[in-house]
């Protein structure tokens, strides 16, 4: 697990994940089980973050590791997915530029 990389894909500003991140996420998960585990521990504590948009990012990441990553992975989210649902209507403030997220 790249905690540098997680951290810039989850980062509080409103610019987008780049792409290539997603990629290189999802192909470290296929490193070893461990890795599946530490990537999914990592991105499930950021889901806590307060910030509306490192949510947004944690879940899409979450969503495409799950496909594109090591099965395993995805077995453990499927594991945690009722701490998961619970951001799933998940509203903060509402944003002078963008409104709500």
């Amino acid at each position: 697990m790249e905690k540098k990389i997680l951290s810039k894909a989850t980062s509080e500003n409103d610019e987008p994940t780049p792409g290539w991140m997603y990629h290189h996420i999802a192909s470290t998960t296929k490193k070893s089980p461990q890795a599946c585990e530490e990537t999914a521990t990592w991105l499930m504590k950021r889901l806590t973050h307060k910030n509306v948009q490192v949510k947004k990012k944690v879940l899409l990441i979450i969503k495409s590791v799950a496909q594109y990553g090591d099965p395993e992975f995805a077995r453990i989210i499927v594991k945690r997915s009722e701490e998961i649902k619970q951001y799933a209507n998940f509203r903060g403030e509402k944003d002078p530029l963008h409104g709500m997220l």
